[in-house]
């Protein structure tokens, strides 16, 4: 009896003892459950940065250079109307009438509306369907819109939500119990800024060989295509030449005219194409002037003297009575009723020389006798010939006058 009570006591104290490791190894295994639940959790969480007052996530996505998609991320309530407030932090707007709706319904009986403020900052959005609103997955498409700049300078910005007057930023209607649900804890996870890229600029250098946006080259030189052209973007800054594409059938051997395609993207794959025409001409030569001749130095001129008179000047021959007026004034030298002027000879016609040739004799013996012809007779002649025949007029006139009174 006394062995069999040893028994069980021993048997007793083995079974508690398989108890309580039991307990033991129950407890660690919870606690190391506990540990690794606790931190997947945090992980999650730390992953996602998203508060717990966060209800709705807003998804913004750029799909081009000024347009941009607006959904809701990780939804998962099965909506059939929605009414969503947004606005824009940073130099830009929403352009206005650029909406292209995504939203869909297995009825597409869906009627959506805007309302953009009046400074084009903020937005509302109305959705209302008879049938579920389509989702893939947790993501509900809303819409794409475009954007643009509000003014100079960088044009970064972000899309968040916005208290509107009824102080939510959204509201939708639950599907199968109608119930509507409003709140203002929604929020843009990605808090990455978006930019309006804008495409790069290429421009010709100021250079003498750049004429009214054109490139002049000479036959036979060397042509460097991405010399001629620098280009800037405005978000990016001056983009270095090595990066931009060049086609170019520039021949430099042979005269005419070509073409050169610059292409360049910049950091935001915002691409610009630019055509330049190139005239390949012949090369103008420069010739080195020679040493001119420098012209001597013109002799001075000299001061002209005083022309000297004639003592005695000569008189000229006469026709008879030549110094005889029709007032009887003879205006001889140094008569006393002429002045005290002095007479100067007159200059002796010359006569040219007849050119000497074969028939020169005849022709000059015609000359002479026709000039002869016509002589004007001297002036003393002609006063002795007119007396002489009035006389003779006079004599004859009185014989017939006495002959016929001697007759009666």
């Amino acid at each position: 009896m006394i062995q069999k009570r040893f028994e069980n006591r021993a048997t007793r104290r083995n079974n508690k003892k398989k108890k309580n490791k039991r307990f033991v190894n129950l407890m660690a295994i919870s606690t190391v459950t506990a540990v690794i639940f606790a931190y997947s959790i945090n992980g999650v969480a730390d992953n996602k940065k998203v508060s717990n007052k966060v209800a709705v996530e807003l998804g913004v996505e750029k799909i081009e250079k000024d347009k941009v998609k607006i959904k809701l991320d990780n939804f998962t309530p099965v909506i059939k109307s929605l009414q969503l407030s947004l606005k824009i932090d940073g130099n830009a707007k929403f352009k206005e009438n650029s909406i292209e709706w995504l939203v869909k319904s297995k009825s597409n009986d869906i009627k959506t509306h805007t309302k953009i403020s009046d400074d084009k900052k903020s937005m509302e959005i109305f959705i209302i369907s008879n049938e579920p609103l389509d989702k893939n997955g947790g993501e509900l498409e809303i819409c794409e819109i475009n954007v643009t700049k509000d003014g100079n300078g960088s044009s970064a910005y972000t899309i968040n939500a916005n208290v509107n007057n009824d102080g939510n930023s959204y509201s939708y209607i639950i599907n199968d119990t109608n119930k509507q649900v409003s709140g203002n804890d929604i929020a843009n996870l990605n808090m990455e800024k978006l930019t309006i890229n804008s495409s790069p600029v290429i421009s010709l250098k100021n250079l003498a060989t750049v004429v009214d946006g054109n490139i002049f080259v000479s036959k036979g030189e060397d042509f460097d295509a991405k010399s001629y052209i620098v280009v800037n973007d405005e978000e990016d800054g001056e983009i270095p030449v090595d990066k931009v594409v060049v086609e170019s059938d520039v021949d430099t051997t042979k005269v005419g005219n070509y073409k050169v395609i610059y292409s360049v993207t910049d950091s935001n794959g915002a691409t610009t194409t630019k055509t330049i025409n190139v005239k390949v001409s012949m090369k103008m030569v420069e010739l080195e002037p020679s040493n001119p001749i420098k012209p001597e130095k013109p002799d001075e001129p000299t001061t002209p003297g005083n022309p000297e008179l004639p003592d005695n000047p000569s008189i000229p021959e006469n026709p008879d009575d030549s110094g005889n007026d029709n007032s009887g004034n003879i205006n001889k030298p140094g008569n006393g009723s002429g002045s005290n002027d002095k007479v100067e000879a007159p200059d002796v016609p010359v006569t040219p020389e007849t050119p000497k040739d074969d028939n020169s004799n005849t022709s000059t013996d015609n000359k002479v006798n026709s000039e002869n012809k016509n002589e004007i007779p001297k002036t003393g002649q002609g006063i002795f010939y007119g007396i002489t025949i009035t006389f003779a007029v006079l004599i004859i006139g009185f014989g017939v006058y006495f002959l016929k009174k001697k007759n009666k």
